[in-house]
């Protein structure tokens, strides 16, 4: 089953259906639309020609994943950021809430599109901004060497097109999985979900409010999704919650859903997640069809097939030594499982298909704040967030060891993504520093830092919070010499 961005030279390009407009104007959610025709060009859908991408529509060829080379010299460059767009003086767009006693907000997440086209951030202003990649930065060039980056005063400054303000703090966030922005504009979209709030599914055109998904307690109140997922065909939205996880239709928006606990009740002597359900991961091709896996903040993590309702395949009850999960990621063959858990040095590796541990990777990770990793388009690279070290982490999977560090950074690297063809790699910054103030005047004690896994938090009498440098990097790695990415890229 082929997803935007990672297809291989023989598989074709095309994508499932994206969203349809209604009769009273409002879009619907992708699995309605049914194909455009050969004939069909974006200006010729109801999504306005402002909108769409700067990209020639001509020019545009669906690319293999690319093999990355981190040992070439120079090694991974800095090639553009976006600083401003998260300060309070930033870009014309509506002003981020700050953190006390600054002019910043911290980036908790950021996520390539599959299509390659956009990347996704989420902040602690409780905004999801989107950033439209450069076309040199995409369009393939095997005649022309690397030029040297500018110094990094000069990188050029990205400034968002869209800026989708949540109410509260942002929990998760995932691109439509079959999103081709080129051939589908209506495919553009990505959820969202945030404290107090519905899920809701945004269009990456307009920044408009596609449509939202409701889940209700018991008590008939409105509850919120800690984490979010499509599957790979983005027919179904797995949306987790305590110890249960509701599953949507993409079709059908409102409070229509499937309940699948995780576990009967907090004390229940049957096996299964017990907590919040923090994260949701599928096998990134489908490579192995129906299966997902699911962590909690209690510090267990299963393996499920979606196909199938009942009990766990395989349960983990104590991967990271009681800490709660944070992220999660399966290999492109199906076969792999990566964990990160906060306040635990280690990104895990386990066998699938044994439930064992093959390796671990080192890491910063003393806080409570949820530091993302990713794995490049081949499979032969973990990326991971790493606090306090001024770089983001890369490991060879084949020998474990790390060949290369991503910066230089002025924060903690909050999130990784690596692009799906182009040998780019995004990289968030930003942790909450607390400083306590002292009762003299003239001494003042930086004791530790107070970062929520949920981002947030309130600020307490004598206490200030301060972000060195939020923002987001973008860094272009060299390719193989026997790549497959079709040359070398500017």
């Amino acid at each position: 089953m082929d997803l935007g961005g990672h297809s291989s030279p023989s598989q074709s390009c095309e994508r499932d259906a994206a969203p349809e407009r209604l009769s009273n104007g409002e879009v619907a959610p992708p699995s309605r639309l049914p194909p455009m025709s050969s004939e069909s060009s974006i200006n010729d859908t109801t999504t306005s020609t402002e909108a769409t991408s700067t990209i020639p529509v001509d020019a545009w060829q669906c690319p293999p994943p690319c093999d990355l080379d981190f040992d070439n010299t120079p090694g991974p460059l800095v090639v553009g950021q976006a600083l401003q767009a998260f300060h309070s003086d930033g870009t014309g767009l509506p002003p981020p809430r700050s953190n006390p006693g600054t002019n910043q907000s911290i980036v908790k997440a950021v996520r390539f599109s599959p299509d390659g086209t956009c990347l996704l951030t989420a902040s602690e202003d409780h905004v999801l901004r989107v950033f439209e990649l450069p076309h040199d930065l995409l369009l393939p060039r095997p005649s022309l060497p690397l030029p040297p980056p500018p110094p990094l005063p000069s990188l050029p400054e990205w400034a968002p097109c869209l800026a989708c303000p949540e109410g509260e703090a942002i929990y998760d966030q995932a691109w439509y999985p079959r999103m081709d922005a080129r051939s589908d504009p209506l495919s553009a979209c990505f959820l969202s979900s945030s404290r107090d709030h519905p899920i809701h599914l945004w269009d990456a055109y307009t920044g408009g409010l596609r449509a939202s998904y409701r889940a209700y307690n018991h008590m008939d109140e409105l509850t919120s999704a800690h984490s979010l997922a499509f599957t790979p065909g983005g027919d179904k939205i797995f949306a987790g919650f305590e110890r249960i996880l509701r599953v949507f239709d993409t079709a059908r928006p409102g409070r229509d859903h499937e309940d699948r606990p995780t576990r009967p009740h907090k004390r229940s002597p049957e096996r299964g997640l017990n907590g919040i359900i923090s994260t949701i991961a599928f096998s990134p091709l489908d490579a192995a069809p129906g299966m997902f896996v699911a962590g909690s903040f209690s510090g267990s993590m299963a393996l499920y097939d979606y196909r199938m309702r009942g009990d766990s395949l395989l349960l983990w009850p104590d991967p990271h030594q009681g800490q709660g999960l944070t992220t999660l990621r399966l290999s492109y063959d199906g076969r792999l499982l990566f964990s990160g858990a906060r306040k635990n040095g280690h990104v895990h590796c386990w066998d699938l298909r044994k439930g064992t541990l093959l390796s671990s990777f080192a890491r910063n990770a003393s806080s409570n704040q949820r530091l993302g990793i990713d794995l490049d388009p081949a499979g032969r690279f973990l990326a991971t967030g790493n606090r306090g070290e001024g770089k983001a982490l890369v490991y060879d999977l084949s020998t474990g060891k790390e060949v290369a560090g991503l910066g230089p950074l002025k924060d903690t690297a909050s999130d990784v993504s690596f692009h799906p063809y182009a040998g780019l790699v995004a990289v968030g910054m930003g942790e909450r520093h607390w400083e306590f103030e002292s009762e003299d005047d003239e001494e003042e004690e930086i004791l530790g830092e107070g970062v929520m896994a949920g981002g947030g938090g309130e600020e307490k009498e004598g206490v200030t919070s301060t972000s060195w440098s939020s923002g987001v990097r973008l860094f272009r790695v060299p390719l193989a010499k026997q790549s497959s990415g079709g040359g070398e890229l500017m």
